[in-house]
C-alpha cells in the first residue's frame, strides 16, 4: 500500500510497481478442455554377475505414469449446515453455503530405482537401494452458489482457483546382514538412509467475487473485500531432510531345545528437519482506477488493468501516475515454519519355546523430540516405554491359538503442530494447526485363533480392544467466523471388535473349482472418543449429541471379498473384488452442528490377466463397475443433509508388458 502510494509521483518507484505487479501470470480463471487416457509405461533390467567369485545382483527400472480425473457436481451439491435457533420454531439446520463445483486434475509421474546387492564369505550381504520419484498435480477448479456466511441478500459468489503442486523424493539406502559365529551362531543387521524430499506450489491463484442477478437477466459483479478475499498469488515451498539408522543383533539360545529361541536387540535413529515458507501477494487496486470487473476474468486482469494504467498531468506541471491492479505483499509470519523431528529408540526382546507354547516379550523406549517455531512455538519431548507381550499355543500342527498386549504410539505430523492455515477454495472449510497437540498413546489387548486347513488356506477369528490417551482429532473452533478445522486432542478414546478371515480353495466342492480361491474378511467394530466438557457445554442444545463420538476415519462395519482363478496351464489369472465400509466420521461440527460423515460406498471390480507366448502379459481391468457416488453428509430430526455428493465413474484400464529372459 505504501509502494503504491509513493508510486504517485515517483518514476522509480512507478516503474517498480508497474514491472512486479506484471511479473505473474495474468490467468485466474479456468477454462473446459478434454482429458487424456490415463497411461503409463515401465522398463526394469536386472542380472546377477559374478565379482570376485561371489555373485552381484543389479536391478534398474525406470517408469511413467500420467492420469486425469475431473467431477461436476452440477447435479450433485457442496454445502454446510449450521444448527441454529429459530424463537418460534426451535432448533432448525440452516444452510451456510450451498456450492455447484466443477474441479479437473492432470496427474503426470515420473520414478526410476537403482538395486545392488552383493553377497560375500558365504552368508554375509551388503546391498544399496536407490528410488527417486517426481510427480505433479495440476488443478483447476470453479465454485459457485449461495454463502451466508460471507454473502449479504441474494449475492451469489464464484471462487476459481488454479494450482500447479510438484513433489520430489530421492532415497539412498545402504543395508547389511553378516553372520557372526564366535556368538553362538547370531546375525547383525543394519541399514542407514538418507530420504531427501520436496514439495513445490508455484503460482498458486485464487480468484472469488459475488453477483447479484437482475430482474431483466443481468447481472451486477463486486469483488468486495468486506465478503471475499481479493485475488491472490501465492508460492510454497516445503524441504524435508531425513537420516535414518538402525541396527538388529539376534542371538540364539537353547537351539537344541528349539531353534525359535533367540534375543533380539536394536536400536533405531530418525531425524527429520523442515522448512516451510507460504508467500502471499494479493492484487489491490486502491486509486479505482481499474475497470470493473464485469464478469470476463480475461479483460479484468488485462495489461490494461494492471500496474501503472495511465498518467496524468498535476496543474502544476508534475507527473500523477496511476495505478491500476498492483501487486501488495500480504505474507503471514505463522504460514512460515521451521520443523524438526528426532526419534531415538532402543529395543530389546526375547522368544522362548516350550513344548506347544511360544513366549515373545520385550520392551522398547522411544525418546520423541518434535520441535516447530513459527510465530508460536510447538514442541513435544516425552520418553515413553513400552511394553509387549505375546503367547502362541500351538493347539496342533495347524492351528494356533495367539494373545498379545502391547502399549504403543502415535505422533502428531509436523503440519498439525504448525500454527499455519489452508484452504482448498474461498469460502471453503480452513484447515489450522495446533501448537499444543500431544502424542498419543494406545494400550493393546487381541486374541486371535487361526486354522490353517491346506497351504495357502486360512480360517481365522480375532479380538481386539485399544485404549487412547489424548487421542487426536479435528474439530472446528466455534468463535471463527468461517468454517475453520483445527486439530486437537481429547482426553480418551476406545476401539474393540471382533474380526473375521478366510482363504480357502473351492476344490474341496469340486475338481473342476481346483483353480478357484475364495477370500474374505469381515469387522464389526465400535469406536468411541470422549467429548472434554467445554465441547459438552456448547453441544448440549442438540439432544441428539451423547458425551462420546466415533473415531475419525472409523467405521463401524468393513467387508472385503474376492474370487480369484489361476491357472498357471493356461497363463490366465482373474480377481473379481468387492468392498463395502458402512459410514465414517470426517469432520467434527460445530456448536451442536451434527458432525459430517462419509457415506458406505459399495466397490466392486474386476480384473483378468493372460500370459502368452512366455514372454508376453496383456492385463484389463475395470474399477467401480457399481459407479457408487462420493457422498458426505449430516444427519439431524431424522433428515440427511448432503454436504458433497458427485459421482466417481467407472474406470477402465489396459496394459501390455514383455518380459525379456
Amino acid at each position: 500500500d505504501g509502494m503504491n502510494v509513493r508510486a504517485r509521483f515517483d518514476a522509480d518507484i512507478a516503474d517498480i510497481l508497474h514491472t512486479t505487479s506484471n511479473s505473474v501470470s495474468q490467468e485466474m480463471a479456468p477454462f473446459e478442455d478434454n482429458s487424456g487416457l490415463n497411461h503409463n509405461l515401465a522398463f526394469s533390467i536386472g542380472n546377477q554377475f559374478d565379482l570376485g567369485g561371489n555373485p552381484l545382483g543389479v536391478l534398474a527400472g525406470i517408469n511413467y505414469r500420467r492420469s486425469y480425473s475431473a467431477y461436476n457436481l452440477t447435479e450433485g451439491s457442496s454445502s454446510y449446515f449450521e444448527l441454529n435457533s429459530d424463537p418460534t420454531l426451535g432448533l432448525l439446520m440452516n444452510n451456510q453455503f450451498d456450492y455447484y463445483n466443477q474441479q479437473g486434475v492432470d496427474n503426470p509421474q515420473i520414478g526410476g530405482l537403482f538395486n545392488l546387492a552383493y553377497k560375500f564369505a558365504g552368508t554375509n550381504k551388503i546391498a544399496f537401494n536407490f528410488l527417486y520419484n517426481h510427480d505433479a498435480e495440476k488443478m483447476a477448479a470453479f465454485g459457485t452458489g449461495a454463502n451466508n456466511n460471507l454473502l449479504t441478500g441474494t449475492n451469489v459468489l464464484e471462487s476459481r482457483v488454479l494450482s500447479w503442486k510438484e513433489r520430489e523424493m530421492a532415497s539412498f539406502q545402504l543395508t547389511g546382514e553378516h553372520f557372526i559365529g564366535f556368538l553362538n551362531g547370531a546375525t547383525l543387521e543394519w541399514g542407514g538412509s538418507i530420504v531427501n524430499s520436496s514439495q513445490e506450489e508455484p503460482d498458486l491463484r485464487f480468484f472469488a467475487n459475488s453477483y447479484r442477478e437482475n430482474s431483466d437477466g443481468t447481472r451486477n459483479y463486486f469483488i468486495n473485500p468486506s465478503q471475499v478475499d481479493l485475488p491472490f498469488h501465492m508460492w510454497r515451498n516445503l524441504d524435508d531432510q531425513q537420516q535414518l539408522a538402525k541396527a538388529d543383533l539376534t542371538i540364539p539360545f537353547l537351539q537344541h531345545q528349539s531353534k525359535g529361541n533367540k534375543f533380539k536387540f536394536g536400536f533405531l535413529y530418525r531425524n527429520k528437519d523442515r522448512d516451510f515458507e507460504e508467500l502471499r501477494y494479493q492484487l489491490q487496486n486502491k486509486d479505482s482506477n481499474t475497470e470493473p470487473y464485469t464478469g470476463d476474468p480475461t479483460l479484468f486482469f488485462s495489461d490494461a488493468n494492471i500496474g501503472i494504467v495511465r498518467v496524468d498531468t498535476t496543474n502544476g506541471g508534475n507527473l500523477r501516475y496511476r495505478s491500476g491492479l498492483f501487486l501488495s505483499d500480504e505474507t503471514r509470519p505463522e504460514n512460515r515454519y521451521i520443523g524438526q523431528e528426532e526419534i531415538t529408540a532402543y529395543y530389546g526382546m526375547g522368544t522362548y519355546d516350550i513344548r506347544k507354547f511360544r513366549i515373545i516379550a520385550g520392551a522398547r523406549v522411544e525418546e520423541t523430540n518434535i520441535q516447530v517455531n513459527s510465530i508460536d512455538t510447538g514442541s513435544i519431548n516425552t520418553t515413553d516405554i513400552l511394553p509387549s507381550l505375546s503367547l502362541t499355543y500351538r493347539a496342533t500342527e495347524n492351528m494356533n491359538i495367539r494373545a498379545s498386549a502391547s502399549q504403543t504410539l502415535a505422533r502428531p505430523n509436523l503440519r498439525e503442530i504448525a500454527p499455519f492455515s489452508s484452504f482448498e477454495f474461498i469460502g471453503g472449510f480452513i484447515f489450522t494447526g495446533n501448537p499444543e497437540l500431544e502424542r498419543t498413546l494406545v494400550q493393546n489387548y487381541d486374541l486371535r485363533w487361526e486354522w490353517f486347513p491346506n497351504p495357502g488356506e486360512l480360517i481365522a477369528v480375532s479380538g481386539y480392544y485399544k485404549n487412547f490417551e489424548n487421542p487426536i482429532i479435528s474439530r472446528f473452533i466455534p468463535e471463527s467466523l468461517n468454517p475453520e478445522v483445527k486439530f486437537d486432542n481429547e482426553e480418551s478414546g476406545r476401539v474393540y471388535g471382533v474380526e473375521f478371515e478366510l482363504r480357502k480353495s473351492l476344490g474341496f466342492i469340486a475338481d473342476a473349482l481346483q483353480n478357484f480361491k475364495f477370500s474374505t474378511n469381515l469387522s464389526v467394530i465400535h469406536s468411541e472418543v470422549d467429548i472434554n466438557a467445554e465441547e459438552l457445554a456448547v453441544i448440549s442444545r442438540n439432544p441428539e449429541f451423547g458425551n462420546t463420538r466415533p473415531f475419525p476415519g472409523q467405521s463401524d462395519f468393513l467387508f472385503n471379498t474376492a474370487l480369484n482363478y489361476q491357472s498357471l496351464d493356461a497363463g490366465l489369472d482373474a480377481v473379481l473384488s468387492f468392498n463395502y465400509f458402512s459410514e465414517r466420521l470426517t469432520i467434527i461440527g460445530r456448536n451442536g452442528t451434527p458432525d459430517i460423515y462419509e457415506q458406505p460406498r459399495p466397490q466392486l471390480d474386476f480384473s483378468i490377466r493372460k500370459t502368452f507366448q512366455e514372454n508376453f502379459q496383456a492385463k484389463v481391468s475395470v474399477q467401480n463397475i457399481l459407479d457408487a457416488n462420493y457422498k458426505t453428509s449430516m444427519s439431524f430430526g431424522g433428515e440427511e443433509y448432503v454436504v458433497i455428493e458427485y459421482p466417481r465413474g467407472l474406470s477402465f484400464g489396459m496394459s501390455l508388458s514383455y518380459t525379456i529372459r
